[in-house]
């Protein structure tokens, strides 16, 4: 707005990011289904806060390279 910069947080900023990163994993494996998607995301997404998931953080921060390199089986 007015030509600057804004900064928000929360699911409204993180669903572009987690919608790019499911299209990346869906291109590599076109035939997961929406539940190994998000079980996917999950085991790949690196961790915040306390081990393992939590009310504040989720599963943690996506990650691009670690859910694509999962969807490959690496």
């Amino acid at each position: 707005p007015g030509a600057g910069y804004g900064w928000f947080s929360g699911t409204s900023a993180a669903a572009p990011f987690v919608s790019g990163v499911v299209a990346l994993v869906l291109s590599v494996d076109p035939g997961l289904t929406p539940a190994q998607v998000r079980a996917l995301l999950a085991r790949s997404a690196i961790d915040l806060g306390d081990p393992g998931p939590d009310p504040r953080f989720g599963a943690g921060l996506v990650s691009a390279r670690r859910a694509v390199e999962a969807a490959l089986g690496r």
